[in-house]
């Protein structure tokens, strides 16, 4: 059952990756500030270093997620339960990203969870404890997330001015010709022929204006620009700390160890994220509402506030229910959110967990009846 249960934690993060190692860097993708091969490639690099460094900052998650405590201890430690529940849930998220649909892995763990639990030990699982650890952290992260992106787009709005992404740097390096814009009414301008370096803020068709010599244009990141890669690799990196220990979690009773399981989780997740993530990048970035720069940022701001929360505090929220929330508060405030997608969203969110506790359980049947 070794192989077995090392197969069904590499599959687990494999379709993990797939469906979440975009939603860390979807804003950036979406708002057009980078392609996706360099959105994947950082949302990518950041979970697989979140992931190492989960062993230092999130060794409560992998406790929590072997089932000790709701599912009775003969059940988890019998063949066929740890088994059951990896590849119940990883089918539940292939079957998601196949439909471009991001669903949270957490989620399909408990129902998991629940399903194998169910069809091993019928009543013996704690529910209330289940609910009391799992679904409800699950249920308040979108809700918290739709209301703090929501804070930080009226505060955004009232303290600043919107930045114009399409703003550069022109560097003249010859003559300047004139004094002002060349398709600016009146007299012709008085021409200065001046031999000297010029700078202008602004686009390549007013510095063309202002500096119709020869000119280099370099385009400088904005403050907003800059800081929105860095939060969005900050996303990334807490997905990591957030999901390892949860999948690494199934290989507690193999030899691997917590630091073997990690490593082995790491870069199936990162696997996973470079060849099957396009699907749900779409969905992401795209189709749930239009973003730009500015908005794009807020919603990444929020999701990192609270997934690195939850990390500190050892609550298995879903990066794809924060992730989601944000997104969906600014399409719901500037009224261009496509309800379709969301609506869909929310109906994979909803069968999530049936589905995982439903294929988790036939498949426990199905290897207890092979011992």
């Amino acid at each position: 059952m070794d192989a077995l249960l090392l197969s069904a934690a590499v599959l687990l993060a494999y379709a993990n990756g797939a469906n979440d190692n975009f939603k860390g860097v979807a804003t950036l993708y979406g708002s057009g500030l980078v392609g996706y091969r360099a959105a994947i490639a950082l949302g990518t690099a950041g979970a697989l270093a979140g992931s190492i460094l989960s062993l230092w900052l999130a060794p409560g998650l992998f406790a929590r997620f072997t089932g000790a405590g709701v599912i009775p201890d003969p059940v988890i430690v019998g063949q066929g339960f740890l088994p059951a529940v990896g590849i119940g849930a990883a089918l539940t998220v292939l079957a998601a990203t196949r439909l471009g649909l991001p669903i949270s892995t957490t989620h399909s763990l408990i129902g998991a969870l629940a399903g194998a639990g169910w069809a091993a030990a019928g009543t013996g699982i704690d529910l209330p404890r289940l609910a009391g650890l799992f679904f409800a952290p699950l249920l308040f992260s979108p809700l918290a997330a739709f209301a703090l992106a929501a804070v930080f787009y009226f505060a955004a709005a009232a303290a600043r001015r919107r930045p114009d992404p399409g703003q550069a740097r022109c560097l003249c390096l010859g003559k300047i010709s004139n004094l002002r814009p060349a398709a600016a009414p009146g007299p012709a301008p008085a021409i200065a022929e001046l031999s000297r370096l010029a700078v202008k803020t602004g686009g390549s068709d007013e510095c063309r204006a202002f500096y119709p010599d020869r000119y280099l244009k370099i385009t400088v990141p904005g403050v907003h620009d800059l800081l929105h890669l860095l939060n969005a690799l900050t996303v990334s990196v807490a997905r990591g700390v957030n999901d390892a220990p949860k999948i690494a979690a199934l290989l507690w009773l193999t030899t691997a160890g917590t630091a073997g399981s990690i490593v082995l989780v790491s870069l199936a997740m990162a696997a996973g994220g470079l060849l099957g993530g396009r699907q749900v990048a779409e969905t992401m970035g795209r189709r749930i509402t239009p973003l730009t720069p500015a908005t794009g940022l807020i919603a990444n701001l929020a999701t990192s506030l609270l997934v690195l929360s939850a990390n500190r505090l050892s609550l298995p929220v879903s990066t794809t229910h924060v992730s989601a929330g944000a997104i969906a508060a600014l399409g719901a405030l500037t009224r261009r959110g496509n309800a379709g997608t969301i609506c869909r969203i929310l109906l994979a969110w909803l069968t999530t967990l049936p589905l995982a506790a439903a294929l988790a359980a036939l498949l426990y049947r199905a290897f207890s009846s092979l011992v």
